[in-house]
């Protein structure tokens, strides 16, 4: 299956290389392709990704002046779609585990109540969006995962609560964390309960830099036609070729990939996901004119600026 489309990002990255291949002559400088493992997280217990890959010098010998990316999307094929500034967010990972202590069900007074307490957490957690932090900077708190309890007819000692944060803005990112551990020991502290709280960023927001993005769009629009070239608002799904874009200029864009004789297509990540290959040659020709012209405009792309 195609699970989120990286063979035909691969694909596409070996096209643009074999193409590139045969017009050294034209080319204004150099041109560097990454393939990049374990884009969707490492295994548990080893690293790998775009951090990684910076750590260990992709951006040097020689340093890279801009970077460019794609992702497939579902689509009408034909049409591309990106923004200038935030495109994706941040996702980090936090767990919080409740520590009560149990007893009969029949006497809750002699017991403090993990389930009935990450209740109210859980609840409370939702009014950091709705009440603590700027409605205009977009941030999505989710609860994926809670386990507690060991039987119906016992008072649960201890509940174990998993849940994502996505923020578009390095500012709502530090903040969140601070937040939730206040709500978290409000809650529990009041009645008696104690806490763990573990909180581990993963990819930063996604952000496109403003003079790449005023230098390629007309680039698109001659390439697809200016009509096939849409915006789109920050999507509060993640990508990490964040790493990448903090450190140098960047530029990513979304490629439709739904055949348009179809209503419709499965989204990302469904085992239903299937591409339309028309794809592959269509994101070639694209990133072959994104790549002469920006040679040809690189000494107008400003630095990345300061979070």
């Amino acid at each position: 299956m195609h699970a989120c489309g990286h063979d035909i990002h691969v694909a596409i990255a070996l096209g643009t290389a074999k193409v590139m291949s045969t017009l050294k002559e034209k080319i204004n400088g150099n041109i560097k392709f990454i393939f990049q493992p374990a884009e969707e997280g490492a295994p548990a217990g080893e690293a790998g990704g775009a951090d990684v890959m910076i750590q260990e010098g992709v951006l040097e010998n020689p340093p890279i002046r801009a970077i460019l990316g794609l992702h497939v999307w579902p689509e009408n094929l034909g049409q591309v779609y990106f923004s200038p500034g935030p495109i994706m967010a941040s996702a980090d990972w936090f767990q919080i585990v409740i520590e009560g202590k149990s007893s009969h069900a029949a006497r809750p007074h002699e017991g403090i109540d993990a389930i009935a307490l990450s209740s109210q957490v859980i609840v409370s957690l939702q009014s950091i969006v709705s009440r603590a932090v700027d409605p205009t900077d977009p941030v999505v708190v989710t609860i994926g995962k809670i386990e507690g309890g060991t039987k119906s007819n016992i008072i649960a000692e201890k509940v174990t609560i998993e849940g994502t944060i996505r923020t578009l803005s390095e500012t709502n990112r530090k903040k969140i964390p601070r937040l939730i551990e206040d709500v978290v020991r409000g809650i529990t502290h009041s009645f008696g309960a104690s806490y763990v709280f573990q909180y581990k960023k993963g990819a930063p927001p996604l952000y496109n830099h403003p003079d790449l993005a005023s230098i390629l769009a007309p680039t698109l629009s001659r390439t697809l036609g200016e009509w096939n070239v849409r915006g789109i608002k920050p999507q509060m799904v993640a990508e990490d070729f964040s790493y990448f874009s903090q450190k140098i200029p960047g530029f990513y864009f979304l490629l439709g990939v739904k055949d348009p004789e179809k209503p419709s297509m499965a989204p990302l990540h469904s085992p239903y996901f299937n591409p339309d290959e028309r794809s592959i040659v269509l994101g070639i020709k694209i990133m072959c004119h994104l790549l002469f012209d920006c040679l040809e405009h690189q000494r107008h792309i400003g630095e990345v600026p300061r979070q």
